[in-house]
């Protein structure tokens, strides 16, 4: 976008993104991500991300940078990972769960439901989250994640974080899912987002022209 202190970017996933570029090329770039908040996401993006894309794992999505590219240079702002996963249920109510999963509240489905998993979600160090906000960035997993339940459907999206996040996420309207498991570090959380048909319609608009720009 193009908006006084906001950030020029646009927003590709990596195969997307491989379509433009080298393996090398793409690689490199990768490999300079640093989010020293999350050394754990920090290792994903330069040491994983290609190969679960390419296994089919989970696919990573990049906030470019559309001034460095003009420049032929590849700058990665931030970064979010979608996957599909399978979380327990088993500890919301009656009442939560169905409406969680409504008319499939019941049966023989069991407490394990198909979900998408929110695997990484980082902005890059260096970068002013007044300028790229998490907010920002998380309105953009939920247009990629409409995209997504309209051609293979699922309701739940979940994440797993630190105690410390969890004020933050509530923020982003996810929940605490209860978890059975007292050695567990991280906080499973779960969402139901409901997109609006006009959710980023301005984001959308710009990242086609983005697109355009990239095409050799």
């Amino acid at each position: 976008m193009d908006n006084g202190s906001q950030l020029s970017y646009t927003v590709l996933s990596i195969r997307e993104l491989a379509e433009y570029v080298s393996h090398d090329v793409l690689t490199e770039a990768l490999r300079a991500f640093m989010c020293s908040r999350d050394p754990s996401i920090e290792r994903f993006v330069r040491n994983e991300a290609i190969k679960f894309a390419e296994e089919l794992y989970g696919t990573t999505y990049v906030f470019l940078d559309k001034e460095s590219w003009l420049q032929d240079e590849l700058r990665i702002l931030g970064i979010f990972t979608l996957a599909i996963a399978t979380a327990d249920f088993s500890g919301l109510s009656k009442s939560q769960h169905k409406k969680v999963f409504g008319h499939k509240s019941h049966g023989k489905t069991g407490p394990h439901r198909g979900v998408w998993l929110l695997g990484q979600f980082a902005r890059a160090d260096g970068v002013n989250p007044d300028t790229l906000s998490g907010k920002e960035m998380y309105s953009w997993v939920l247009q990629k994640l409409r995209r997504l339940r309209e051609g293979s459907s699922g309701r739940a999206l979940i994440l797993e974080c630190v105690p410390d996040l969890v004020p933050l996420y509530e923020s982003y309207d996810f929940k605490v899912l209860p978890v059975d498991d007292s050695d567990k570090r991280l906080v499973t959380m779960y969402a139901i987002p409901e997109p609006s048909a006009l959710l980023c319609i301005r984001h959308v608009r710009e990242a086609g022209v983005a697109a355009r720009r990239l095409e050799p």
